[in-house]
C-alpha cells in the first residue's frame, strides 16, 4: 500500500506541476497578447499624430497665401509712391504688371522720373534682374511688366530717380497667390 501512496502522491504532485505549468503558459499568451494590442495601440496612435500634422501643414500652406490686393503705399524721401499690383487672371504663373504712380509732397504728379523694378522671393534666396519701368499715359504712373510670378511671398525695391537727379529706394512686400 506504500507504494500506492507513493505512486498517489507522485502522480499528485506531477498534476500540480502540470497546473502551475498551464498557469505560466497562460500568463505568457496573455502578455504577447497584451504587448502586441500595445504595439498596435501606438502603431495607430503614430498614424494619426502624422495624418493630423500633414493636415496642419496642407491648411497652413493654403490659408494665409493671399493675393495682395489694392495699392501699397510708401513715403519715399519727399514723395510718395503708390503700387499696384495687376494680374492677368489672379493666378500664379501669368503675366503681372506692378504698376507705380509717383506723387510728390503737394499730391501732383511727378513725370519724367526714372523707376527701377527689382523683383525678389526672399524665402527663396531668388532675384529677378532688375527691369526699367515704362511710363504709362497718365503723368506719374509707371508700369513694371514682370515674368509670371510664382505663388509665395515677393520684394519688390524700387530705386526712383527723380527729374532733379534726387534717388529715393521703396521696398513693397506683396503675396500671389
Amino acid at each position: 500500500m506504500s507504494a500506492t501512496r507513493e505512486n498517489l502522491s507522485q502522480a499528485e504532485g506531477a498534476a500540480d506541476g502540470a497546473a502551475d505549468g498551464g498557469d505560466v503558459a497562460m500568463r505568457s499568451r496573455r502578455a504577447r497578447a497584451s504587448v502586441r494590442w500595445l504595439a498596435v495601440l501606438v502603431a495607430l496612435v503614430v498614424v494619426a499624430v502624422l495624418a493630423l500634422g500633414s493636415l496642419a501643414d496642407a491648411l497652413g500652406a493654403t490659408s494665409p497665401q493671399q493675393t495682395t490686393q489694392g495699392a501699397l503705399t510708401q513715403q519715399v524721401g519727399r514723395s510718395t509712391v503708390s503700387l499696384t499690383i495687376i494680374m492677368a487672371p489672379q493666378a500664379a504663373n501669368q503675366t503681372e504688371a506692378l504698376e507705380a504712380q509717383v506723387v510728390d509732397a503737394s499730391g501732383d504728379a511727378v513725370g519724367g522720373a526714372r523707376v527701377q523694378c527689382a523683383l525678389s522671393m526672399p524665402t527663396m534666396a531668388m532675384a529677378l534682374p532688375p527691369i526699367t519701368a515704362t511710363p504709362m499715359e497718365q503723368p506719374g504712373r509707371y508700369r513694371c511688366a514682370a515674368q509670371a510670378l510664382t505663388s509665395g511671398a515677393w520684394s519688390l525695391a524700387l530705386t526712383l530717380t527723380l527729374p532733379s537727379g534726387e534717388t529715393d529706394h521703396a521696398t513693397f512686400d506683396f503675396v500671389v497667390a
